[in-house]
């Protein structure tokens, strides 16, 4: 199944995603931790909240998820625009270095741009602590 970005069902499958991979990492790692709020904006209508944005945020703790779909200021932050972000939201890497760049690049001409900005630091003490979040969502990505 795909669903299409920022969309209801996206939301849910990203949260099933990080669900899964928290209840997955957190028996060897009880100590596990991240935190993450993003803030779509110009999102197209149909997916959009009153201010015309798509938001969630995310911490995990250990094992438990807080999964939300409202604004924190949270330890890491993006705010990106909609369209702009959308074809870096449907890169998949596919594990693989060279395509990873391509993704690292995708991001820097989004900040580059002033597409993205990225107020706050970072996701997790440990930056392998999720490894492959992002294709796996990719990969449902439409």
């Amino acid at each position: 199944m795909r669903y299409e970005f920022g969309s209801t069902e996206w939301l849910a499958a990203l949260h099933g995603i990080i669900a899964e991979r928290t209840a997955t990492l957190s028996p060897a790692n009880p100590r596990l931790w991240m935190s993450t709020c993003e803030v779509f904006t110009n999102a197209p209508a149909h997916l959009a909240d009153a201010n015309g944005n798509i938001v969630w945020s995310c911490v995990v703790e250990g094992g438990k998820v807080d999964f939300q779909r409202t604004e924190r200021d949270l330890r890491y932050k993006v705010i990106a625009d909609y369209n702009a972000v959308l074809p870096m939201a449907q890169y998949d890497t596919l594990g693989e270095p060279e395509r990873r760049t391509v993704l690292m690049d995708m991001i820097k001409d989004l900040l580059d741009s002033g597409n993205m900005t990225r107020p706050f630091g970072t996701r997790s003490d440990d930056p392998d602590a999720f490894p492959k979040l992002h294709d796996a969502i990719a990969k449902l990505t439409i």
